[in-house]
């Protein structure tokens, strides 16, 4: 029993070694990026090594071979919503010079509060190309400012990024599941335990997803997917980069992601093993073409250098680097995808139809639409799985109950109950349009505003479970009918198994008096 317990142990500590070594090494990158007060730019950056690492060594070599001189870069590593964060609270001060990476939301709003710096310089010929070879907007969606109240030219896009699913399709195969075709397939009870994916707190990306999902379907409808989303989700994951990988060694099936995620994922498994589609499948238009983008800080420590940099990235050689892997992002000007690799996904040839994004309307609700996110179905999750699970089996208890002909109608008041419960939420969009600003703003005002929905979101839950109870119990007949069937075939089950396992003790038993009695007589 002892050695029994020792190699289960072992076993349990070799299944879990790949997540701490995993842990360990990205604690390690992220220790060795922390800045240093003598570097020569700061970069200030969302995007993972994988991208940055690239971008870093090869501007370096560019300016050696432009310059002659050596240069040191550092880069802060921060998700999107800790990159504004951060912006805001230095203020016009900056401890980075340039601020490279996320959607637009976010750099509207720093462009709004006037913490960039202007990109422009119509007597540099190489800007000059650089902004005849970027177009104003594509899909109905700007790629550069061309007009803010602070000047022109705040911040430019860098790259362009869909939104869409990625699915793993030999785990879809293992667990009989179908491919999703729309952002409200992924709430289809199907899918739970299934799913992972990073809080929009966490992820601009994922951040850009949620607000097309409240865009694409409005906001009561909207927070009803996102919630059955969550339900489905698994495992929460700290970071956007973190979720391709583990999609594509099959431990999940599915995720929302930023395209580039998953092309890297088709680059290296192959696209008989992992599919992506923006939904919905072949049409597009629950999704947009974002541009991820660059800015110089406002009073950056070393404004030169960084105005090279972000040269240097929208330059027809930086924009060529996007082609390569583990990169694999879409550039943002057209003319670069003549370099592409065959079969690349070239948005300005597209013939997708892509939704209208209010990019005011996002930007003005980020703090708003990412809080709620974490108070009701992040912070909240282990009570909205369990509601959401009561959910679902109370479900198949009524359509079982409705087979064998009881009328389950009653429960299907209950249910419906039940399942407005899990979906409500806390405040409705004009009261979003309203308080926004304040809730920008005034940091006591927040505080109290999100314990509210804490509150909210427990008795929402509660609420749930306990009317999903109520609703299997309608049928208790059936219930009762159903488990005396469950306890009948379990006794029979164990007379049966006992017979059967009394029969080969009967035989071992009989081999070994005859071997005993065998041996003796040798």
């Amino acid at each position: 029993m002892k050695k029994l317990v020792i190699a289960l142990v072992l076993i349990l500590v070799l299944a879990l070694m790949p997540a701490n070594l995993a842990h360990s090494q990205s604690m390690t990158t992220k220790t060795l990026i922390k800045p240093k007060a003598d570097a020569d730019l700061v970069i200030l950056t969302p995007h993972w090594h994988g991208i940055y690492d690239v971008y870093k060594e090869a501007f370096i070599q560019y300016w050696k071979d432009k310059t002659g001189q050596d240069i040191t870069i550092e880069i802060m590593e921060k998700d999107t919503s800790d990159c504004l964060r951060l912006v805001r609270e230095w203020a016009g001060s900056p401890k980075a010079d340039v601020w490279w990476g996320g959607g637009l939301d976010a750099f509207m709003i720093a462009e709004s509060e006037n913490l960039l710096a202007p990109f422009y310089n119509a007597s540099d010929p190489e800007w000059v190309d650089i902004n005849n070879s970027i177009p104003a907007s594509l899909f109905g969606l700007p790629l550069k400012d061309l007009d803010s109240t602070y000047g022109k030219y705040n911040w430019w896009g860098s790259a362009l990024s869909g939104f869409g699913i990625m699915y793993n399709k030999l785990y879809l195969q293992e667990h009989n599941l179908p491919e999703p075709k729309d952002w409200s397939d992924l709430a289809k009870p199907i899918y739970k335990g299934h799913l992972t994916m990073a809080p929009p707190s966490k992820s601009g990306s994922n951040h850009m997803i949620v607000e097309i999902i409240l865009q694409s379907y409005g906001w009561e409808k909207g927070w009803a997917i996102l919630t059955k989303i969550a339900g489905n989700v698994r495992e929460w994951q700290d970071h956007s980069y973190l979720v391709p990988a583990v999609v594509g060694e099959g431990e999940y099936g599915l995720a929302p992601v930023i395209d580039f995620y998953a092309f890297g994922q088709i680059a290296s498994k192959g696209p008989d093993v992992i599919g992506f589609i923006y939904p919905p499948a072949g049409n597009g238009s629950h999704t947009v073409i974002n541009p991820d983008s660059v800015a110089i800080l406002k009073n950056a420590p070393h404004p030169d250098l960084a105005y090279e940099f972000v040269k240097f990235v929208l330059s027809y050689d930086g924009q060529k680097l996007l082609f390569q892997d583990p990169i694999n992002r879409l550039p943002i000007r057209p003319d670069v995808y003549k370099e592409a690799p065959s079969g690349y996904f070239n948005p300005f040839n597209a013939s997708l139809s892509l939704m209208t994004y209010d990019s005011d309307l996002g930007s003005n609700r980020w703090e708003i639409v990412n809080n709620l996110f974490d108070a009701m179905l992040v912070n909240r999750h282990g009570e909205l799985v369990t509601a959401w699970s009561s959910i679902i089996s109370a479900n198949k208890t009524l359509n079982d109950a409705a087979a064998s002909g009881y009328d389950v109608s009653a429960g299907r008041e209950k249910l419906d109950e039940a399942i407005n419960y899990l979906v409500s939420v806390p405040v409705d969009e004009n009261w979003v349009k309203n308080n926004y600003k304040e809730f920008n703003e005034n940091e006591t005002f927040r505080e109290l505003v999100i314990a509210g929905w804490d509150s909210f979101a427990i008795d929402k839950y509660r609420n749930a479970s306990n009317l999903a109870w109520e609703a299997s119990t309608t049928v208790t007949s059936y219930v009762i009918e159903h488990l005396k069937t469950i306890a009948q075939n379990n006794l029979y089950m164990g007379i049966g198994g006992g017979l059967i396992i009394g029969l080969i003790i009967g035989i071992i038993g009989t081999a070994m008096y005859y071997r005993r009695k065998w041996t003796a007589e040798v």
